[in-house]
């Protein structure tokens, strides 16, 4: 049976808040930070003196890693919408980093945990909305994973964040010690919070793909 999601974002149309308390723009939560590319993007982040917390699903090991680090973690779940709003709490940008695992139905995190997520920062007054998506995820909606995360961007785009999406080709962890440290996913991250987009993203109107010219088929 082919997998049916319908983009929009009418169930996260904009919300009247009261002004909150400001928040620092170093501020950041990383979705998805025990990841293959989170747990990247919390180093680099954390080298580039952010304030980085990090949202991960109760676990019988603890992330004790990204405290060691410097990071703060909070515990959350996806596919339990009332765990998120309180680890956006004091949080200027989010950067979504998380895929579901393997052995869960897909839509559960990358669809209907995706859309809870981004409801969440709209609602409560999000700066910056960071996502990663796949290169080319436009072109193949025969692939689920691809028609979500194209969904996702255009569910995004509907909501009226000031968001950037990072569209990466594949992964390739063998080739990792072969990249330039000025290559890594990382670091498009570190450009797009100091405010200086990389040509391989778009948001606010600007539009980019990220293809293999432009980053190399690994991370670390």
């Amino acid at each position: 049976m082919k997998l049916v999601v319908t983009c929009n974002a009418q169930a996260a149309a904009p919300i009247s808040i009261g002004q909150g308390t400001p928040v620092r723009p170093t501020s950041v939560l990383v979705v998805g930070a025990t990841g293959t590319l989170g747990r990247q993007v919390v180093r680099r982040a954390l080298d580039e003196g952010y304030d980085v917390r990090c949202l991960v699903r109760p676990r019988p090991a603890p992330a004790d890693f990204l405290r060691d680090w410097g990071a703060t973690v909070v515990n959350a779940d996806l596919s339990k919408p009332e765990t998120i709003p309180a680890t956006l709490v004091g949080v200027h940008t989010v950067i979504d980093c998380a895929t579901g695992r393997p052995e869960e139905p897909i839509r559960t995190v990358d669809w209907e945990g995706k859309v809870a997520l981004i409801q969440c920062a709209k609602a409560m007054g999000i700066q910056k909305y960071v996502f990663y998506s796949i290169h080319n995820c436009d072109k193949h909606p025969e692939v689920p994973l691809m028609e979500i995360k194209y969904c996702t961007e255009k569910f995004i785009q509907d909501t009226g964040l000031d968001y950037t999406i990072i569209r990466l080709c594949g992964f390739m962890q063998p080739l990792t010690q072969t990249l330039s440290p000025s290559r890594r996913p990382a670091d498009f991250v570190a450009g797009v919070l100091s405010g200086v987009a990389p040509r391989a993203c778009f948001g606010s109107g600007k539009r980019h793909d990220l293809g293999p010219a432009d980053i190399p088929m690994g991370v670390c």
